[in-house]
């Protein structure tokens, strides 16, 4: 479980960095965490004779996984599912961005407005997903987090959509706003999984 819980951190972070739509996010798989435990039996003798005293017993053992229920493990395996789609469309669409800010005359070829329009689809098939999730008990707080992640980042979208489409620098000028307000939004989820499962969560993005 701490191992999916990781993933979803990575792609978190993946996805905060590529939602600024200037570059790609890039994340590295880490496995469990261990925490060795150590007891230390130190047995010394007060006698008129010296004697040695015993080596230190070390015991390192495995911090046991947290048992998870199957509906939690689902709930989180789909929300690395989502935010694994939305950073794949944003990479693309960040990609898609650089070319025409160098050749301008891709804009006005059906293959770019192609693969635009279906990166935006993709996203909003991701927001769809959001607004299917039932969170299991408990995990309410970190839902309403994602749900405040998905209309700033929907929002951010559409007037990236709108804005090209209609060529007006207003509604393009104003994403910054909305991506701002993810970023915040994200900080706030990275909070919450740190003290649901501990700060070795999230380490591995900070």
């Amino acid at each position: 479980m701490r191992k999916a819980v990781h993933r979803f951190v990575i792609y978190l972070f993946v996805f905060l960095q590529v939602s600024m739509l200037l570059g790609c996010g890039s994340g590295q798989k880490y496995g469990p965490m261990i925490t060795p435990t150590l007891t230390l039996t130190l047995s010394p003798t007060s006698t008129l004779t010296p004697t040695s005293t015993p080596t230190p017993e070390i015991i390192a053992t495995n911090t046991p996984e947290p048992t998870i229920s199957a509906e939690k493990q689902e709930y989180i395996s789909n929300m690395i599912s989502i935010f694994e789609t939305w950073g794949d469309a944003l990479r693309e669409l960040s990609k898609l961005l650089e070319d025409v800010s160098g050749d301008a005359n891709l804009f006005f070829e059906e293959e770019w407005n192609e693969k635009f329009t279906k990166m935006l689809n993709k996203i909003e098939d991701a927001n769809q997903m959001v607004d299917e999730l039932n969170p299991p008990e408990g995990y309410e707080e970190g839902h309403a987090i994602l749900l405040d992640i998905k209309e700033s980042a929907a929002k951010s979208v559409e007037l990236l959509g709108v804005g090209i489409d209609e060529f007006n620098p207003d509604k393009l000028g104003q994403i910054n706003g909305y991506i701002d307000q993810t970023n915040h939004d994200v900080a706030r989820l990275k909070d919450w999984i740190e003290d649901e499962f501990g700060s070795e969560a999230v380490e591995s993005v900070d």
